[in-house]
């Protein structure tokens, strides 16, 4: 098993992490770096930049106190393109996404999609993004890509038709290599492995912004999306863990509050 990356991965996340102290988590996970996190905590329930966190926004999103994923705001987006970028100044040829989505409306009609965050490179050129879309039977879960020169499309039978008003933790991954690129994509931590790509060759050399939001929805529909609880790293990132507080006494142990580990690449704080 130790040999086996995944696997490994996968042990230490479900069942190391969750029994050690927060001392230690904080020892082990400096080695995953995380390189940009943002709940809306800072806002003021205003600022959809999140106090500077954001380097912009296109159109107005919407600081929100209801719903969140957790902590006391969260973004909405209900035309498009309408969304929030962050634009790291660096190349990357490796970074994975994670957020919580919810939508009000589902695309329902075929041809309805809508695309949800993305990659970009620093020519403002899209390298991958998360979309949902129907084809006239099932809403299903996709990606877009980019291959050798060309614009790719996959979208998957796995965790079809989501329910609206319902938080997703949606998670992808881009690497840029020649031959070697790979693209993938989780749902509440579950692999979409039948459009997991692997064996790419992109003509973008590298990756420098994402974007979260309502950045492109088809015509003939309307829905509001809500994002939170977002983070970019150079490893897997996961879903959040609830955790809880213990007091530990003569009428024996209580829960006092919950709080939440946002993956390898943060120890619990709050």
């Amino acid at each position: 098993m130790l040999k086996d990356q995944k696997k490994l991965e996968e042990y230490v996340h479900q069942y190391f992490f969750p029994r050690i102290s927060e001392s230690e988590r904080n020892y082990l996970t400096k080695y995953f770096t995380e390189l940009f996190s943002s709940g809306w905590e800072n806002s003021g329930g205003a600022d959809a930049t999140d106090g500077g966190a954001w380097t912009g926004v296109s159109n107005t999103p919407t600081v929100v106190a209801s719903p969140v994923h957790h902590g006391n705001y969260a973004c909405s987006f209900d035309i498009q393109p309408e969304y929030c970028y962050k634009t790291f100044g660096s190349a990357y040829t490796e970074l994975y996404m994670r957020a919580y989505v919810r939508l009000t409306t589902m695309p329902s009609a075929n041809t309805q999609e809508i695309m949800l965050y993305r990659f970009k490179n620093a020519g403002a050129n899209q390298v991958m993004a998360a979309a949902l879309n129907n084809n006239g039977v099932n809403t299903r879960w996709g990606l877009q890509y980019r291959d050798n020169g060309w614009q790719g499309a996959a979208s998957s039978s796995q965790q079809m038709n989501p329910s609206v008003n319902t938080w997703y933790c949606v998670e992808i991954h881009a690497k840029i290599a020649a031959g070697a690129g790979v693209y993938q994509m989780w749902v509440n931590d579950s692999e979409l492995t039948d459009i997991t790509k692997t064996g790419i060759t992109s003509d973008y050399a590298n990756m420098d912004r994402v974007e979260v939001g309502e950045i492109y929805r088809s015509a003939g529909w309307t829905t509001i999306v809500t994002a939170d609880c977002v983070v970019v790293a150079d490893r897997r990132i996961r879903c959040e863990i609830p955790l809880f507080h213990i007091l530990r006494g003569r009428g024996g142990d209580k829960r006092l509050k919950t709080r939440y580990c946002r993956g390898y690449t943060r120890p619990p704080h709050y």
